[in-house]
């Protein structure tokens, strides 16, 4: 079971069979589909595991007296200036602003600030469970899985709320015609066991070499069980010219190992209308 979890995903599957035959005596009812599962949930957990190492000094990040966690050899400092009514900050430019956070280009930085939002949110963060050590954690998540994603900088509370460091990834935003690579890239993130829940393309970037890549993980979640979701909530994207829902259902599953079953079917079905119906308004 480790020798498979350590292997990654296509080479586990290519040699699932094999070991199972070589220890039929010892697995007896074994499939390779039982294997296969098992393994990909052991390797599930050494990443969440392993992803802790990004909230402490390591040889890789370097923790914060005074609380949070930067990337070593990464100096920036959080523009706290932006914050205040009328602020300019020199060569800042906003690319994002909602109740729940606001995000800036300062240079080859992108500062991501999540405010206070009272004391619920305030006892969230004392804990160490608030949005941008969250979303600091889920770029370390998938950094680790080799998934295409900007790189987490840094993590740095303060009494203001909570600013994330990424790279500013060069390229174009992701367009309508890159649903198809959206959909191989959540298929590939569900093969290790993770979701996302808000798959859309302001979250995305094609990068110079022309590659599809995160930029947003506030919606990673732990665990893939709603992959319905996921997949119905990226289709949802997908205008009467662009790619058609079947192309994308197609691009999704030949890449995932999910079964489109009459349950998925349905589940994927009631949440698209769902999503449909909230971008209309």
């Amino acid at each position: 079971m480790r020798l498979l979890a350590g292997l990654p995903a296509p080479q586990a599957e290519a040699w699932a069979p094999t070991l199972l035959t070589a220890h039929a005596e010892l697995l007896p009812d074994w499939e390779s589909a039982d294997l296969i599962a098992r393994a990909r949930r052991t390797r599930h957990r050494r990443v969440w595991k392993r992803s802790r190492r990004a909230l402490r000094t390591c040889s890789d990040f370097l923790a914060e007296e005074g609380g949070g966690v930067r990337r070593r050899g990464f100096a920036g400092t959080a523009p706290r200036a932006l914050l205040q009514a009328a602020a300019q900050v020199e060569g800042s430019v906003p690319l994002a602003a909602g109740p729940r956070s606001a995000t800036w280009r300062l240079g080859d930085t992108v500062w991501k600030h999540y405010p206070r939002e009272g004391a619920w949110q305030s006892l969230r963060r004392q804990l160490g469970a608030g949005p941008g050590r969250a979303a600091y954690r889920h770029l370390a998540v998938l950094e680790l899985l080799g998934l295409p994603a900007s790189r987490p900088l840094a993590w740095l509370p303060g009494k203001q709320g909570e600013w994330l460091a990424t790279p500013w990834v060069e390229g174009s935003p992701a367009a309508l015609e890159d649903l198809i690579d959206m959909a191989h890239w959540l298929a590939t993130l569900h093969r290790h066991g993770f979701g996302l829940r808000d798959a859309k393309c302001s979250n995305f970037r094609r990068d110079a070499a022309g590659v599809l890549t995160l930029i947003d993980a506030d919606g990673l979640t732990r665990s893939c069980e709603d992959a319905a979701r996921d997949l119905a909530r990226l289709v949802a994207e997908c205008p009467k010219d662009g790619p058609t829902t079947e192309a994308i259902l197609k691009a999704y599953f030949v890449t995932s190992e999910q079964s489109r079953d009459e349950a998925f079917e349905a589940r994927f079905q009631e949440r698209l209308a769902v999503f449909r119906a909230k971008l209309a308004r």
